[in-house]
């Protein structure tokens, strides 16, 4: 199971309500089961209203920030 707090809940519906027509991506960031970081990532999709893509320059520069934050992957 994972846990996110109320705060980290409402970034990621914050992040789907400033694109109400796109599939949004991100990656969370954790411990023990636990996230304590949302990192949002860019949908480049060919088709963002149905599918998700995120990108690779996202993708590499979340999961080197979540290595340098001492977390580990725990959510895409």
């Amino acid at each position: 199971m994972l846990t996110l707090t109320r705060s980290q809940l409402d970034e990621i519906v914050r992040h789907a309500l400033a694109e109400p027509t796109r599939e949004v991506c991100g990656i969370l960031g954790g411990r023990d089961g636990r996230v304590h970081r949302v990192y949002r990532g860019r949908n480049v999709a060919d088709t963002p209203e149905t599918r998700y893509s995120m990108d690779p320059h996202d993708i590499l520069a979340i999961t080197e920030a979540i290595a340098s934050d001492g977390l580990d992957l725990v959510g895409i």
